[in-house]
């Protein structure tokens, strides 16, 4: 190891032999036991446990293990892409060799490549991408898998059946999972081997000592079933010295999802729809002293517009740079929310919803108004040439997922302002039953899958239609990058004498924020 540590003190050593906890001693010496018939008692291991629990680096080591025990074999790491492969499991391996060259050990004369390497007892250790075709008939005596709580696609699925332990070398082979907790209904392969591990299996009567309150299974967290060959270790505690670090947790909880910190850092199985935020944030957020958007004030203002049709509701934010941490953090300036509960079940866009677009970018100087095209490009392409203003569309997949976690971000930093007495229209407070954007926030959910980030409904009368609109105007407020004054006349004119901007420049921001400036566009170029 390039960094092991001393697992009772959490010191630092230098390059060396990894460290074992006493429990990781009795786990791995366990999974690895034989029966009377000098077979292997476990033809599948689990291994789960917290993040930072030493779970890639014991797979790595085990590996290792048994491949020099069996010589002429077939060692296989797999993890869920063809980089992590390579990073997570054979990575640790590939490290080994290098330092045993650099500090003379024992394996000095071994000669790993970046993907794979021969030993010199001629078993072959290689990272797997997720290719089954490649891997067809092949025959492991190891195979090493990591985070197979994203094996979700199809092609996933089928490297994990091609590379199952063959029936040649049943008694001698085995597989070995490092994982952490997936997601309930979408890690089908997971939830498989935890429903036959650990739900079918039971205690380990030389691991009751091991518990954890967060078990659903008697408070034990090693399983055996004997019937099928299997052995779990799915644990929830943070049992290494260094995972005991003040305060650690409690940032980690403050700046993940519910469902991801639970996920991630409990262990736990969790549903891949979890709620956005929690409403102790949304609260820490409001603002007293920020001030109402006067009718005629120069600040730059953005609108969101989350459109519906008919039987959901459509919903309007405008926002700002927040007065108070212009760098970093918006302020809610107005919201309208349409329920199709007031309107007939039908959001009539011409006649409910245009004239309040109207009256915002009359009063205000509104810049840009961002939208789905999907619902509403007529409204904006006819409002665009009646010169309300610049209509930017804002793709629902990738942008959406990039904005939805920005404002997730931003609600836990606090820099999102609003003020339910000088905020205009439909923000709300707790405990609303009408449509608010309070409520909207609150009934909003989350799709967490690897880094992407997406507001989906908590339930399917749930309306988050408000919060969405927020994302889009937060988005594009941080993304101009504009202070509250940028767009004045005065300071329009100003940058353009002094030189700080050119003649096209000007126009070009003229144009694109209100086209209602067209006049000072000309002032501007006499």
């Amino acid at each position: 190891m390039p960094d092991p540590r001393d697992p009772e003190t959490g010191e630092l050593l230098p390059a060396g032999p990894i460290r074992l906890a006493e429990h990781q001693i009795r786990l791995i010496n366990e999974a690895l036991s034989v029966g009377p018939d000098g077979k292997l008692k476990y033809n599948t291991v689990i291994y789960s446990a917290p993040k930072k629990s030493g779970k890639s680096a014991i797979s790595s080591a085990v590996a290792l293990y048994m491949a020099y025990q069996n010589p002429t074999s077939f060692i296989a790491c797999v993890a869920n892409d063809g980089k992590q492969s390579t990073d997570r499991l054979y990575g640790p391996i590939y490290t080994n060799f290098r330092l045993h060259k650099t500090l003379g050990g024992i394996l000095k004369d071994e000669n790993p490549n970046k993907t794979e390497v021969i030993l010199s007892n001629y078993t072959k250790i290689e990272a797997i991408p997720c290719d089954a075709a490649g891997e067809a008939g092949s025959q492991p005596l190891g195979v090493f898998l990591s985070e197979i709580w994203a094996y979700t696609t199809e092609k996933k699925k089928r490297v994990y059946t091609e590379l199952t332990i063959p029936p040649t070398l049943y008694g001698r082979a085995i597989r070995w999972v490092e994982t952490y907790a997936g997601y309930k209904g979408e890690s089908e392969l997971l939830e498989q081997l935890y429903d036959v591990a650990v739900l079918q299996g039971t205690p380990h009567p030389d691991f009751l000592d091991l518990t954890s309150d967060l078990s659903g299974n008697g408070n034990h967290v090693v399983f055996v079933n004997e019937n099928v060959g299997t052995f779990a270790y799915w644990d929830h505690e943070h049992r290494l010295t260094w995972q005991k670090q003040p305060g650690y947790y409690a940032a980690e909880m403050a700046n993940l999802p519910p469902g991801e910190y639970s996920r991630m850092h409990r262990n736990l199985w969790v549903s891949p729809i979890s709620s956005f935020i929690q409403e102790v944030w949304w609260d820490k957020c409001l603002n007293e002293n920020l001030m109402p958007l006067k009718e005629g004030d120069p600040t730059p203002v953005i609108v969101g517009i989350d459109m519906a049709v008919t039987r959901d509701c459509a919903a309007l934010v405008a926002v700002t740079r927040d007065p108070f941490q212009p760098d970093t953090g918006i302020a809610v300036r107005a919201v309208r929310v349409f329920s199709p509960r007031d309107t007939n079940g039908i959001i009539d866009q011409e006649n409910d919803v245009a004239p309040v677009l109207r009256e915002w970018a009359r009063k205000w100087n509104v810049i840009c108004f961002v939208y789905d095209p999907r619902e509403m490009a007529k409204l904006a392409q006819d409002l665009s040439r009646e010169g309300l203003g610049w209509f930017d569309t804002f793709g629902q997949t990738a942008p959406r997922a990039i904005a939805d976690k920005q404002l997730h971000d931003m609600i836990v930093n606090r820099q999102v302002s609003w003020n339910p007495h000088s905020t205009e229209g439909d923000v709300g407070n707790k405990g609303d039953s009408r449509d608010t954007l309070y409520k909207h926030l609150s009934q909003a959910g989350a799709t967490t899958k690897g880094d992407g980030y997406r507001i989906e409904k908590l339930s399917q009368r749930a309306k988050v239609d408000a919060a969405v609109a927020l994302s889009m105007a937060a988005s594009k407020a941080m993304e101009l990058s504009i202070d509250n004054l940028e767009f004045t006349r005065d300071r329009l004119l100003e940058k353009l004498a002094r030189g700080e901007i050119t003649p096209e420049r000007f126009s070009e921001l003229v144009r694109r924020v209100n086209p209602k400036l067209e006049k000072l566009l000309r002032d501007g170029r006499q």
